[in-house]
């Protein structure tokens, strides 16, 4: 469990290095990681809740991963969705409706 979390992490932290010493081509690449950042703060949430709460959930090591079996899929797809409404040449602010009130 300790080694899953920790290799995540370890990537994270790696990946977010490379973003920052090397310039993306992509002036999106801020949006897809803003996205799977709150996206896996989502996982790490559910994670938590349901350790502590979902004992019915066997094996133990299944309550602490099955949100992020569900939710990396899920940040796959969303962030491909967008990369492909973005890059017809269309504008973050015309993709997205942002209602401030």
């Amino acid at each position: 469990l300790f080694l899953v979390f920790g290799t995540i992490g370890s990537l994270m932290v790696w990946r977010n290095m490379q973003r920052f010493y090397k310039r993306s081509h992509d002036k999106h690449e801020w949006l897809y990681a803003h996205m799977a950042g709150f996206l896996g703060g989502y996982i790490a949430t559910v994670s938590a809740f349901s350790v502590v709460n979902m004992e019915f959930i066997t094996p133990a090591w299944m309550q602490w991963l099955w949100p992020t079996f569900i939710g990396v899929p899920v940040i796959v797809l969303w962030s491909r969705y967008y990369k492909k409404r973005l890059t017809r040449g269309r504008r973050a602010r015309n993709v997205f409706d942002v209602r401030i009130r």
